[in-house]
């Protein structure tokens, strides 16, 4: 087995661990924060990790993760994976995009969905794109940290609840499928 076989092989084994270790989605027993983070929390570092463990850490544009409503085209957070992993540059949607090129933006997330954000360490400036937040990556067995930042903005700021349509993308994890289910990773009794 090569160093990189190896080194693949601890990560998959560190990530099995820590899904063992959270909670599945039979502890969702409503759907307030703690239910919505329960149900997904897996199902979100799962990808992180699969992200993280595949292809070219210098090839920095296809190591992302998208999550966004799919009733709704400004409701979405992203992560991508940059400095060789060792940080991700996350994001928040502002509206900033929506507008055509050249036109005034008439698009803007509301103060109580911006100050959620900011609670959750995202910047408040959306003048010249998304509200953006940079992390260091974690050990790959405590990829559910990321994973929490990211859906507790869905819920938050964007009105994500446990029966939204969470649609995924990700070049380097299409395999996990295109919308997250709770039932992504196996529960445990």
């Amino acid at each position: 087995m090569s160093a990189g076989e190896l080194r693949r092989a601890r990560i998959v084994a560190a990530v099995a661990l820590a899904i063992v270790a959270m909670p599945g989605p039979s502890a969702a027993n409503g759907d307030d924060l703690g239910g919505f983070l329960s149900a997904f929390r897996c199902p979100v570092a799962l990808r992180l990790a699969s992200i993280h463990a595949r292809g070219d850490r210098k090839r920095e544009n296809e190591r992302f993760l998208i999550l966004a409503l799919a009733h709704n085209e400004t409701s979405y957070v992203q992560c991508a994976f940059f400095d060789n992993d060792q940080r991700l540059m996350c994001e928040a949607a502002s509206g900033y995009y929506d507008a055509p090129k050249g036109a005034p933006r008439t698009v803007y997330l509301p103060a109580k969905s911006v100050a959620a954000l900011a609670k959750l360490g995202f910047s408040t400036d959306d003048s010249q794109g998304n509200f953006q937040r940079v992390m260091e990556t974690p050990d790959p067995s405590d990829f559910a940290s990321v994973a929490e930042v990211l859906l507790t903005a869905l819920y938050e700021s964007y009105g994500a609840r446990l029966d939204s349509k969470i649609e995924v993308q990700s070049a380097l994890a299409p395999d996990l499928g295109p919308v997250l289910k709770a039932t992504d990773c196996p529960p445990i009794s």
